[in-house]
């Protein structure tokens, strides 16, 4: 399974979800990266299609495996592996 396979088979508010992470497909909420007394984080599928997130204090922004390597603190080949075999068991 390639990564574009994965992105189909586990979106990210399904990786959230897989990850028992509160629904964050919201304008704007608390941020599941750091202690958020505030709404700072978002995620929102950009103009291409795809899921993206983003935190406005600063843990980061990008895509599923991207927040992978932010959540776990992991490195990016890392997140990769571990995004497709967390998708290749849908």
């Amino acid at each position: 399974m390639n990564i574009s396979e994965a992105k189909s088979k586990l979106p990210m508010p399904d990786l959230f979800a897989k990850l028992g992470i509160p629904n964050k497909a919201t304008k704007l909420c608390t941020c599941p990266l750091h202690k958020d007394d505030r709404p700072s984080f978002g995620i929102f599928v950009a103009k291409n299609g795809q899921w993206k997130w983003k935190c406005f204090a600063g843990c980061g922004h990008g895509d599923e495996i991207d927040f992978l390597q932010a959540h776990w603190n992991m490195s990016r080949s890392d997140a990769v592996r571990k995004y497709l075999e967390m998708a290749e068991g849908l």
